[in-house]
């Protein structure tokens, strides 16, 4: 859901029809604003509104930035495309050069000529740097600041000014020539604090008139996520109380440890005590781990090469941690482990089809598609008996939750009718859970044995959990009577810079 608030308002403002709402982004004239929903582009007017559909987003969560000749560029999965405003069909312009190393290109910020655009590219080596292109193809994208902060983005602003975050998350202003965006001198910092959400991604945004406003990741620290255990009522009965920033999580087959990324690494917790333990050590995003069936290792996806692949690692670190998926021109991220320890299955993106849901297996070695079509397609659970795949669709134009053989064939069941995220089986297969738009957890009982049945979705409780996220924000006992739950904390407080201009022109 979007809000708005004006500096002169004392209370922000909820945008109507904005439910699910990702990457915000205004037009020129401050009149409408532009965002990411159900894997479309929408826009709606600041003041409220009805929500108009752009066009479908060319990533399930597409960044976006609206240029003055009524452009919009977006981060798609594999390269950065353009739409009119008014509406239309994605376009694709500019894609990583894989030659040059390139992985993905992300982040899209226009200039103020509404032709040329900043944007971060990610190398094969690991490092980040900002680039300038141009909406005419005949210009070729320049480097002009690097290495910066892998999750970071770059904004330009008057008199010739560029700001980004470097490799400490610090935010930085880069005096530079408007023109051709040199530097013309040090960079100055802006907050001696990192300026991130907990995933690290930037968090500032700067205007036209001397208002820059950021998030000091010291400032969320209150507000950090906690782990929780809920019973079917939505009752808490206990959880882990440290606040330590948790944004995905995985109970361990036995029930005694749980996975958890806290910021960028992986931590292990031990039920019992609750006492966290440092896991992944790589400088890189290190995110979204999930048990082998035995509970000795733990698969996760990894920005370190460059790209996003997949990992295991051993739950008491002996050893290295060995890559395992990788796929030349896609990004890959392990969604869960097959009960039989052969299968790992994998979201797959950056191709020339959305979000896929893709297999590995350790006896063949090789990965292969399941689901690869235009729609997005993740993320999804195997059942306990390997034979069915519940997972995430948009193809009736918002997420809802499907059944499906596998690795099939048959014909594709669904089981929510109102939308719904993140499926969840229980032990022995007889129930599958989601979360619902409403923030509600379903109940959906599965009867049959050849052919399964699902029966109706019944509400358990309510919790405010995020349900738009790409990586697991619940898990369930085996029995199906507890839920791990990441609770969200209360957000932090918003700084706003006014005249910042004057910051950089010293005492």
């Amino acid at each position: 859901m979007l809000w708005v608030r004006r500096f002169d308002d004392a209370e922000p403002r909820r945008l109507a029809g904005t439910e699910r709402a990702e990457y915000p982004f205004w037009s020129p004239d401050s009149a409408s604003i532009g965002f990411s929903a159900d894997g479309f582009v929408k826009r709606v007017p600041a003041d409220g509104g009805p929500v108009q559909t752009i066009c479908k987003g060319p990533s399930r969560s597409s960044e976006g930035s609206w240029g003055r000749d009524a452009v919009i560029i977006l981060r798609g999965a594999d390269g950065i495309y353009k739409v009119a405003a008014e509406g239309g069909e994605a376009e694709l312009v500019l894609r990583p050069d894989r030659s040059l190393g390139e992985t993905w290109y992300r982040a899209p910020r226009f200039l103020p000529d509404g032709r040329r655009f900043l944007f971060q590219t990610r190398s094969g080596d690991g490092t980040s740097s900002v680039f300038v292109a141009s909406l005419d193809p005949e210009v070729q994208p320049r480097r002009i600041a690097g290495p910066v902060h892998e999750w970071g983005r770059a904004e330009y602003a008057e008199p010739g000014v560029l700001f980004y975050l470097d490799r400490s998350q610090l935010l930085v202003a880069q005096p530079v020539l408007p023109e051709t965006l040199q530097p013309t001198g040090a960079p100055v910092p802006i907050s001696p604090k990192a300026v991130s959400t907990p995933l690290g991604w930037a968090a500032f945004s700067v205007s036209e008139n001397g208002a820059l406003a950021y998030l000091e990741s010291e400032a969320r620290g209150k507000g950090r996520n906690r782990v929780l255990w809920l019973n079917r009522q939505g009752r808490a009965m206990g959880g882990i109380e440290d606040r330590q920033g948790v944004w995905a999580i995985a109970l361990s087959p036995d029930e005694t440890s749980i996975a958890a990324n806290i910021d960028q690494d992986i931590w292990l917790y031990d039920v019992g005590s609750g006492i966290p333990t440092r896991s992944t050590t790589n400088p890189s995003l290190d995110y979204v781990p999930v048990w082998s069936p035995d509970g000795r290792r733990y698969a996760f996806t990894s920005t370190r090469n460059g790209a996003n692949q997949v990992f295991v690692m051993e739950k008491d670190n002996a050893g290295e941690d060995r890559e395992v998926v990788s796929i030349p021109g896609r990004q890959v991220r392990v969604l869960d482990w097959s009960s039989d320890g052969d299968l790992l299955l994998l979201g797959v993106w950056g191709g020339t089809t959305s979000n896929d849901i893709w297999s590995y297996s350790f006896t063949e070695g090789q990965a292969r598609p399941f689901l690869e079509t235009s729609f997005d397609e993740e993320p999804g659970e195997l059942s306990p008996d390997g034979r069915w795949l519940a997972y995430t669709s948009d193809e009736a134009g918002g997420p809802n939750i499907y059944l499906k053989p596998f690795p099939g064939p048959g014909a594709t069941i669904r089981v929510s009718s109102g939308g719904g995220a993140q499926p969840r089986w229980r032990g022995d297969g007889r129930e599958l859970f989601y979360l619902d738009p409403n923030h509600a957890m379903m109940s959906v009982a599965i009867t049959g044995e050849r052919q399964i049945v699902p029966g109706p979705p019944t509400p358990l409780f309510h919790k405010d959990l995020d349900s738009q996220a790409h990586w697991w924000v619940y898990d369930v006992s085996p029995d199906g009577q507890r839920f791990l739950v990441v609770e969200p904390g209360e957000g932090g407080a918003i700084s706003v810079l006014v005249n910042w201009p004057a910051k950089l022109s010293g005492p």
